[in-house]
């Protein structure tokens, strides 16, 4: 049996139905995967239950047995079920941060736009291009690698590389190597969901800027923009409410499911009103024949 995305609890209800089932015995986490029998992992999907101890059933009173199914509220008028699978968990430690989305790059200081697989270089990730290059199109490569730190979500930094910066009319970005694992996580917790190619029927769209100060709303104001970005005319552009500050070159641009629009140029005053710039973070993979990673 195969579920459907549709058919399982999203990641709100999930949290719910954990707060319920850890107050049960030996309980210590969640999570969306494979049930498995017999030692091995099963086609179906399950919220697997994972426990520190595992004892029969009988030995277990029955306000701390795991349910063979969780329901939730769906929507004001129908439940939802879904299996359960209970799995044991063995010890559990916090790892080193991810760099990813949103972490904080200095010197100079920018933010972290999203990880590629890159032909040559391998796994990196993007900041702003116009960090390294000053007022001008062109691109360089650093040799050596040009040393900077990047600071996590959770306080940890490290040194890490910059192979290349880039500064075209469609894209501005460099491409750091990292010292240790990157991927794209913002906030080591949420996962982008591939890319999306703005059109015009998306402007006034609820969007959201990934800034090493938290995820930020704001709105689509305008897309395929021509326009004036400090000394430079780019064209391509994404255009939505100001929602960004000096440091947040390089950030993000994702909607509600976590796909990435755009990467952050900077921003302009149009008829009184300030805007925050983005470019389409598909140039970034054309320019470099990567793919995201």
């Amino acid at each position: 049996m195969r579920l459907r995305s549709s058919a399982l609890p999203t990641r709100s209800h999930l949290k719910s139905i954990y707060s319920t089932l850890k107050k049960k015995r030996n309980v210590v986490g969640c999570f969306i995967g494979r049930r498995r029998a017999k030692g091995r992992a099963c086609r179906e999907l399950a919220v697997v239950c994972c426990v520190s101890e595992k004892p029969p059933a009988r030995d277990l009173a029955a306000d701390h047995r795991i349910p063979k199914r969780v329901r939730w509220l769906k929507t004001t008028r129908r439940n939802a079920v879904v299996r359960t699978d209970v799995q044991r968990c063995g010890e559990s430690a916090l790892s080193a941060a991810v760099a990813g989305p949103g972490d904080l790059m200095m010197p100079p200081k920018s933010t972290l736009g999203f990880a590629i697989r890159h032909p040559v270089h391998g796994l990196v990730i993007t900041t702003a291009g116009h960090s390294f290059i000053k007022d001008r199109f062109g691109d360089e490569t650093f040799v050596p690698p040009r040393a900077v730190v990047v600071t996590a979500a959770t306080g940890v930094a490290r040194a890490c590389r910059v192979l290349k910066a880039v500064v075209q009319r469609e894209a501005d970005y460099a491409l750091i190597k990292v010292d240790g694992d990157c991927a794209n996580l913002f906030e080591d917790e949420f996962v982008l969901d591939g890319i999306h190619w703005a059109r015009p029927e998306d402007v006034d769209r609820k969007l959201f800027a990934l800034t090493n100060s938290g995820l930020k709303e704001t709105r689509l104001r305008g897309v395929d923009g021509s326009v004036q970005v400090g000394a430079l005319e780019m064209d391509g552009l994404l255009l939505t409410d100001k929602v960004t500050i000096a440091g947040d070159s390089g950030a993000a641009l994702v909607d509600e499911n976590f796909r990435l629009w755009g990467l952050l140029v900077g921003f302009i005053t149009s008829d009184s009103r300030k805007l925050s710039v983005f470019y389409s973070a598909n140039w970034v993979l054309a320019l470099e024949r990567a793919e995201m990673a």
